[in-house]
């Protein structure tokens, strides 16, 4: 099972992606996502916040690699347009992560063990498409089983199986 990780802007909100560009004359926008929870966060009647304001999505398709919303009251193109490049985000209590799941903030700081030995910290995650990678030091850690042993949250650690060359 592979491990999964979001991306999170503050203590209650979670960063979902960013608006891009419009798409058509009607309001719609097209945005670049980094949520794993695409069908719950943009779903019709979905709340969304861009600065703290909320935005109720209307309509929601996928299009060329893209997700396209459309937000009630946002209507124009020149409405979208004042939109474009804004992250969105989406209230942290209604992500439910599953097992082996979690969050951005939860792992950044904790400590990597590798046979026992600290060997450095989470500094940042890197999102790719096949998995998210922890930086370490110099080093890059797929987030994945065959590296990941074990993420223990209350003692602040993760176990990791580094390969020679890592």
């Amino acid at each position: 099972m592979q491990k999964a990780i979001s991306n999170l802007f503050s203590i209650n909100m979670i960063e979902i992606g960013q608006i891009v560009n419009t798409h058509g004359l009607k309001g719609d926008v097209k945005v670049k996502s980094d949520s794993d929870f695409k069908a719950s966060r943009f779903a019709v009647g979905a709340v969304l916040y861009i600065e703290d304001r909320p935005y109720t999505i209307t309509k929601f398709q996928t299009h060329k690699g893209f997700d396209l919303l459309h937000f009630k009251g946002v209507d124009t193109i020149e409405a979208a347009l004042a939109l474009k490049n804004a992250m969105l985000l989406a209230v942290l209590d209604d992500a439910e992560l599953g097992e082996n799941e979690y969050h951005v903030t939860q792992l950044l700081g904790l400590s990597v063990r590798h046979q026992g030995e600290v060997i450095g910290v989470v500094e940042d995650v890197l999102h790719y498409p096949a998995q998210s990678i922890l930086v370490v030091g110099q080093h890059r850690i797929p987030f994945v089983d065959a590296f990941i042993k074990e993420v223990h949250l209350d003692q602040q650690r993760i176990d990791v199986e580094l390969i020679e060359g890592m």
